[in-house]
């Protein structure tokens, strides 16, 4: 397993909307993932890489001391190789290293994996939003999550 966290550009847009596994003219992302590659408006994004193949990416946004983790998404076949956690632990580092206190997020009440993954890693929960995702036909609920930062040691590049 050789793979890599390097931060993305403009020229991995296209990878990255493939990914998520949407045309570019349908992603309500679009436009984030975009802002994400360029670095602007305080939205980053970490890619991870096994040779030029793009394997999973993260997307936050920071807002002075405050970073919020928008999504991660790890190819299926490369799923429980340890990328999300390494993806998320570079994010929390990069944002650390820029100022920021506090890391929060927002999951399906579903997605089981992530769960476990954030409550791991030591995020609290702080509450619901009921009927956040859509569903099919109907909604779900979003856990709303948080990691208090501040002691954090960035890892050595």
């Amino acid at each position: 397993m050789n793979w890599q966290i390097l931060p993305a550009t403009a020229a991995d847009l296209e990878s990255m909307q493939a990914l998520d596994g949407l045309e570019p003219e349908e992603s309500p992302s679009a436009a984030m993932l975009s802002a994400a590659a360029g670095a602007f408006d305080g939205k980053r994004a970490l890619l991870a890489k096994d040779d030029e193949h793009l394997r999973g990416f993260v997307l936050c946004q920071q807002v002075f001391d405050e970073v919020t983790v928008l999504n991660i998404l790890v190819t299926p076949s490369w799923r429980r190789r340890g990328l999300a956690r390494a993806l998320l632990s570079a994010a929390l580092d990069e944002s650390v290293s820029t100022g920021a206190t506090r890391c929060l997020l927002e999951v399906r009440r579903s997605n089981r994996a992530a769960l476990g993954l954030y409550e791991r890693m030591g995020f609290l929960y702080d509450g619901v939003r009921k009927n956040y995702y859509p569903r099919g036909d109907s909604r779900e609920d979003a856990l709303m999550m948080s990691l208090e930062l501040a002691g954090r040691r960035t890892q050595p590049q």
